[in-house]
């Protein structure tokens, strides 16, 4: 039976591979931190100020949740590629059913909550709406639907880089099925020396005091964009890359990765340059493929909390969505209370992410908000159209 993806933050109700939903739910979880993080502490800029001024163990805390924060967007990448490269697009009609049953309903729901964040923003005060009236802001809306100029919050970068992969998918996932590896190794390699090894080399130079910086000419924009790399790496975890790997191996991996990009961080945070690290960086890649790997073999010690993982992994895109808005309103909120660095933080991780799951429990079973709003496709439906398709 096919297990089908509407997108990488939400399951679609097929058969169920657990480990790809608790891999989810951790990346959900991982995002939701890394906006909670970034509001609770300063992180792109004066970092230096705020570090000499933090306890010790209370900036260790921010550079720990914020390194792990950015496994979360790789780790929708690679379920993605898990779920998505493995189809078989050769088949009639494979293609446009793809774009249709995929693309197309996340692209609606997308444009969904660019209208109701671009209203939601309107209410500020320095918004179009209030500073130049109706009508600009309506062409500056009809512009946020159209990908131009858009107004919206900045979580929403992902959408865009989605679609444009998704786009990708069926021709990728021909590639990693019919080429020879390293026809496709060869291109990832390319691209990851260029994107991440390179510039964080040149970050590091930069930290230690230095002014010299390497310039590379095969540059990876002329290939693809990184996060190809992301979908064709959870492919290749998925299908046993690391199988031969013992586990050991892979915690102890995982655990250099994160401690190096946490020290990677740390002195990104102390530096003048307030460097914080992306979804780019040499090291969240290799902790996102360690924790990736990881997820997937220890899995099965998680099977007594199967419901509320899966349900959370079903309702991931809708969190996704729901948490920045009430992040935002939090903020405003409590922006004059006196609230220190950890129970502000906790605040609101906790009220975001368990707001938007009461809220999304709630209205989901209103049918237009559960496929449209919350693209939460119905279980008993695709149980029945994956088995008509053998």
């Amino acid at each position: 039976m096919e297990h089908t993806n509407l997108s990488p933050l939400q399951n679609d109700g097929s058969k169920r591979e657990f480990w790809l939903d608790l891999a989810r739910a951790v990346a959900i979880i991982a995002v939701t931190c890394n906006h909670a993080v970034s509001r609770t502490f300063t992180v792109y800029e004066d970092t230096a100020a705020e570090w000499a001024s933090l306890p010790l163990l209370l900036s260790l805390f921010k550079v720990a949740v914020y390194v792990f924060s950015r496994v979360g967007v790789p780790l929708f990448f690679m379920i993605s590629g898990a779920l998505l490269l493995r189809r078989d697009f050769t088949k009639p009609g494979a293609v446009g059913r793809f774009y249709r049953r995929n693309l197309l309903p996340l692209l609606l729901t997308a444009e969904i909550w660019y209208t109701l964040m671009y209203w939601y923003l309107s209410l500020g005060a320095s918004s179009t709406l209030r500073t130049e009236g109706l009508l600009p802001a309506l062409v500056e809306y009809l512009g946020t639907l159209l990908f131009l100029n858009q107004r919206t919050f900045s979580s929403m970068w992902f959408i865009p880089v989605i679609l444009c992969l998704y786009l990708l998918v069926p021709a990728v996932s021909l590639a990693v099925q019919k080429l020879p590896r390293w026809a496709v190794l060869v291109p990832c390699l390319m691209v990851v020396l260029s994107v991440m090894v390179i510039p964080d080399i040149n970050a590091w130079i930069i930290l230690l005091g230095g002014t010299f910086q390497f310039s590379f000419s095969l540059s990876g924009m002329y290939l693809f964009s990184v996060y190809l790399c992301y979908l064709i790496l959870g492919y290749c975890l998925a299908n046993g890359l690391l199988s031969r790997v013992p586990t050991v191996w892979v915690v102890l991996g995982g655990l250099f990765a994160f401690l190096f990009t946490c020290g990677y961080q740390a002195f990104g945070f102390m530096s003048p340059y307030s460097l914080a690290l992306s979804y780019t960086c040499t090291g969240v890649m290799a902790f996102s493929a360690f924790t990736f790997e990881w997820l997937r073999r220890v899995s099965p010690r998680f099977a007594g909390i199967t419901k509320p993982v899966t349900y959370l992994s079903r309702i991931s895109l809708g969190i996704y969505f729901l948490h920045i808005c009430i992040m935002t309103g939090l903020v405003k909120v409590t922006g004059g209370l006196a609230l220190g660095y950890l129970p502000r933080f906790l605040l609101l991780e906790l009220l975001s992410l368990g707001g938007s799951v009461l809220l999304i429990a709630l209205t989901a079973r209103i049918p237009l908000f559960k496929r449209y709003v919350w693209l939460i496709k119905d279980e008993n439906h695709v149980e029945r159209s994956a088995s008509q398709k053998g």
